[in-house]
């Protein structure tokens, strides 16, 4: 039987001889990735596919007024955009540096090397929270940004 690395997963399978221009294995999130594929080829070359996809989807969303709601109750963690993150992690390096700065006086008779130790625990609204442990450790001649 004749063989190809599949599309999606990019492992070898068997092709069915049935269909020798396969592309896709018979896993189930290759087989999704073929679908998707193929459902957007098929929106950007047919324009009445489009439209009936589209009128469908908004029919759908007025007979399910509230699921985008729950489904984001339900998925906290979810919820966080990249520049959220991004803002978290600047919140957390402020707090490091902070603390940093305030043991370096500290430690910087007795020791050549400085570090800073604290916890952060961040809501993530009723149900969930980021809770961190961070250890930041700067050696003789070392800064911290």
């Amino acid at each position: 039987m004749k063989e190809r690395w599949c599309s999606a997963c990019g492992e070898l399978f068997q092709v069915r001889p049935q269909s020798p221009s396969q592309a896709f294995c018979a896993k189930q999130d290759c087989q999704r990735e073929r679908k998707l594929l193929w459902q957007r080829t098929k929106r950007k070359s047919d324009p009445d596919y489009a439209a009936n996809q589209a009128k469908a989807s908004a029919a759908w969303a007025k007979r399910n007024p509230d699921y985008w709601r729950s489904y984001r109750a339900r998925r906290v963690e979810g919820n966080l955009s990249e520049s959220d993150i991004a803002g978290l992690f600047r919140q957390m390096a402020a707090i490091a540096r902070e603390d940093a700065s305030s043991q370096r006086s500290a430690e910087a008779t007795t020791s050549r090397t400085r570090h800073a130790s604290f916890a952060v625990e961040i809501p993530l609204g009723d149900f969930a929270a980021i809770s961190l442990f961070v250890r930041l450790e700067l050696g003789d001649g070392q800064t911290s940004s």
